[in-house]
C-alpha cells in the first residue's frame, strides 16, 4: 500500500537552501531526513538505506533504451549528539562515495559480502530512499517519439518503507510505501505527520542535537501527555485494606 504527502513550496525551499548552505543537491538532505526520522522512531544509528540509480552516468547511454538501472547501498552512523546540518555534510560525503562505486552490482555486492539470504527481506536494506527526476515525470518529447506517464497499481510493497521524492510546481510530493504485513494505513498516516514535524523542526533549528529534534505534533503530543494518562479516579479510604483491594 502507499500513502501520499505534500510539503509545500516554502519548506521545499527551505529543504534546498540547507541544501547550498552545504554544497550539495536535494537528495542528501531528504536521505538525511529519513534517517534522522529512522533512528528517531527506532533508536538505532547505524542505519542502511537503498537508494535507486540510473546508471547511465557515460553521456552514450543517455539515448538508449533499457533497464541500466543498480541500488546503492547508503550507510551512515548517526552522532545523535550533532546538529541536523552536519549529518547533512556526512551523508553527502556517503552519497558521493556511493556513486563513484555505482556500476558495482547490488547482486555482487551482497555476494561479496556473504549476507545471510532471507526470502522475506532483502539482504542489505529495509528502506528505500528515491528522489524522481523532474523531467519525467510529465508529458514529454524524445526526437520522434512522445513519452507520458502511465500508472501502475500497487499491488505489493517491495521492501518494509519506501519514499519516493518528487518536485512538483508547489512543493514536494512524498509517496511512503509501506508493507501492509508490517504496518497499518493508520500508523503510517501518523509517520507522514511526523515526518512534516521533522521537516519543520530542521528548518527551524538545523543545528538543534539529532536526539533533541521533536517528532510529534501537538495534537498527538497532547493524546500521549494528557489524553492516555486521564485516569485520575477517585477513591475511598474507608473501609478494610483487603476490601479496598478487592474493590
Amino acid at each position: 500500500d502507499a500513502l501520499e504527502l505534500h510539503l509545500d513550496a516554502p519548506r521545499l525551499n527551505g529543504l534546498k537552501a540547507c541544501a547550498r548552505e552545504a554544497g550539495l543537491t536535494l537528495f542528501p538532505v531528504l536521505a538525511a531526513l529519513v534517517k534522522t526520522f529512522l533512528y528517531r522512531h527506532t533508536g538505532q544509528t547505524d542505519l542502511v538505506v537503498g537508494v535507486p540509480v540510473a546508471g547511465r552516468e557515460d553521456e552514450s547511454l543517455q539515448g538508449l533504451i533499457g533497464f541500466f538501472v543498480n541500488t546503492l547501498p547508503l550507510r551512515n552512523r548517526l552522532d545523535t549528539g550533532v546538529g541536523f546540518a552536519r549529518l547533512v555534510g556526512e551523508v553527502g560525503r556517503s552519497w558521493r562515495e556511493a556513486l563513484a562505486d555505482q556500476l558495482y552490482p547490488l547482486e555482487m555486492l551482497v555476494g561479496e559480502l556473504k549476507v545471510p539470504r532471507e526470502a522475506s527481506r532483502n539482504p542489505l536494506f529495509d528502506v528505500l530512499v528515491s528522489l524522481e527526476d523532474a523531467a519525467w515525470q510529465g508529458a514529454a518529447e524524445r526526437g520522434a517519439l512522445d513519452f507520458s506517464p502511465f500508472p501502475l497499481p500497487r499491488r505489493q510493497s517491495k521492501l518494509d518503507l519506501s519514499f519516493y521524492f518528487r518536485e512538483q510546481a508547489d512543493g514536494l510530493g512524498i509517496e511512503i510505501e509501506f508493507s501492509s504485513d508490517l504496518f497499518e494505513r493508520a500508523s503510517i498516516a501518523r509517520m507522514g505527520q511526523r515526518f512534516v514535524r521533522l521537516v519543520d523542526a530542521v528548518l527551524a533549528s538545523p543545528e538543534c542535537p539529532l536526539r533533541e529534534l521533536p517528532l510529534m505534533p501537538e495534537a498527538e503530543r497532547e493524546l500521549v501527555l494528557n489524553g492516555f494518562n486521564g485516569t485520575d479516579e477517585g477513591w475511598s479510604l474507608d473501609g478494610t485494606m483487603d476490601a479496598r483491594f478487592s474493590q
